[in-house]
């Protein structure tokens, strides 16, 4: 198995160009609470959440940080926002129960809105079109809102997990299937198409080329891979080494950009010895671990995760600050 997932590291010359460096924009959050960025828009501005005494309350950041809490008063069961588009749209669900799910959608102009599709489902991702991504029912079938109607995607395995839908309509996703996790792609020219995965895979993102982001998984753990526009996959190379004492060395890629910068993260050891989450960026292959790319951080800054990134390279992101954890927004410069 381990020589077959080998087979997928693909071969390439790393450029030695030198990497960028970024100020922190630290996301604001209440007293005791502490932002968690999920989704970034072109604009620069957030979706997630805040965390305080294992509650999550959905919250927006505009471009200089500032928050907005999303949650309506008088939803009692749960309102969860997942995605923003670069028209400032949000899309989210308020939950009534394991599964029911009514999809929302907030403009800037209009407030929170219920969308009125003809079913029960939890909204996931939307695009610039306004086209939302779907989870219908407890099958987790996988459908695509538009103008008050749905088109269900088609789907081999059980259980489809439909996870980014890109500006161009490309839908990524995976299910279960053969004993593994299967990654597919689709759209409506090209319908839809599994993707390359020797024992079992998992995606998070898709850019408007088709390209798509995730993780290949075997025995040893999982590594941060691609998924090119034929659906051939690569591994993307770890810059932190494995401990010796048999903890995880793995990593996972959890969004991209057209431009190819890939974020996420790795586990293992640092430079400095030190083992645990370790925020990166990867930039044509080549992975950088975003605590060395910041310019002068005071205090020291420690990020851990990397969940989004923009066109302009804008990333959002969660770290340690002393022994506080913070949502920040990283700005290239």
């Amino acid at each position: 198995m381990l020589v077959q997932l080998a087979a997928f590291m693909l071969a390439a010359p790393i450029p030695q160009a030198a990497p960028p460096t970024f100020k922190v924009v630290f996301l604001e959050a209440p007293e005791g609470a502490f932002a968690y960025p999920f989704e970034i828009n072109a604009k620069g501005e957030i979706v997630g959440r805040l965390e305080k005494q294992w509650r999550s309350t959905p919250a927006h950041w505009d471009e200089e940080g500032a928050l907005t809490v999303l949650a309506p008063p008088q939803v009692e069961r749960g309102f969860y926002a997942s995605g923003i588009n670069d028209s400032g749209v949000i899309v989210g669900t308020i939950h009534h129960g394991p599964y029911r799910g009514m999809p929302v959608v907030q403009t800037p102009a209009d407030g929170l809105q219920p969308v009125q599709w003809p079913l029960s489902a939890w909204a996931l991702d939307i695009n610039s079109a306004g086209d939302v991504l779907l989870k219908y029912g407890p099958s987790n079938s996988v459908v695509i809102g538009r103008d008050g109607q749905v088109q269900r995607i088609p789907h081999p395995g059980i259980f489809p997990i439909g996870m980014a839908l890109s500006d161009d309509g490309f839908v990524a996703g995976f299910g279960y299937k053969g004993g593994k996790y299967v990654p597919f792609r689709w759209s409506e020219p090209g319908g839809y198409e599994e993707l390359a995965a020797p024992i079992s895979g998992t995606v998070t993102a898709i850019a408007n080329d088709g390209v798509v982001a995730g993780a290949l998984s075997g025995w040893g753990g999982s590594q941060a891979a691609l998924w090119d526009a034929a659906g051939n996959a690569r591994m993307l190379p770890f810059s932190l080494v494995p401990p010796s004492y048999g903890a995880l060395h793995s990593s996972v890629a959890l969004d991209l950009n057209d431009a190819g910068w890939v974020v996420g993260n790795q586990q293992g050891l640092s430079s400095s010895g030190t083992y645990g989450n370790h925020g990166t960026l990867w930039i044509d292959g080549q992975p950088f671990e975003l605590n060395e790319l910041l310019v002068n951080p005071s205090p020291r800054i420690l990020i851990f995760e990397a969940y989004g990134v923009n066109a302009a390279g804008q990333i959002a992101c969660v770290g340690w600050v002393r022994d506080e954890m913070r949502g920040m927004r990283l700005d290239p410069l």
